[in-house]
């Protein structure tokens, strides 16, 4: 998980939740800390270095995902995992339909849209809410 903010750190709790092993990396020494204290395995990196990619162990990981959004960060550590052969699945972050169509046709496996997403979610439990 590229992004232990407030976004990434919501996603890393729902992923604990569910028994799955976790790796974090963030440019944020102080998040970086806060995780560990935490118990997560969490490392001080660039996503868009991609000698740093190179260190993590990668051929462990059915998914990267990155929570931070953006066109050039999204399209670099693409094409960084490209170079290191990755074989797993990537899901990256957006914050608009036009960069998301980017990310997509350039191979993201999944592009996590943060606040349609969070609308979606609100109106699901709003309905089921207004129907019990």
């Amino acid at each position: 998980m590229f992004g232990l903010g407030r976004y990434g750190g919501s996603l890393i709790r729902a992923l604990q939740g569910s028994d799955l092993q976790v790796l974090g990396v963030d440019f944020n020494p102080e998040l970086v800390r806060q995780w560990r204290n935490k118990g997560l395995l969490a490392f001080y990196g660039d996503a868009e270095d991609p000698e740093f990619a190179a260190t993590l162990p990668l051929n462990q990981a059915k998914w990267v995902i990155s929570t931070l959004p953006g066109e050039r960060i999204g399209l670099t550590l693409l094409h960084t995992l490209e170079y290191q052969k990755y074989q797993g699945k990537i899901a990256l972050t957006s914050h608009t339909e036009r960069e998301m169509e980017i990310l997509k046709n350039a191979g993201s496996d999944l592009v996590l849209l943060p606040f349609r997403d969070a609308a979606y979610e609100a109106a699901r439990v709003l309905v089921t809410d207004f129907n019990e």
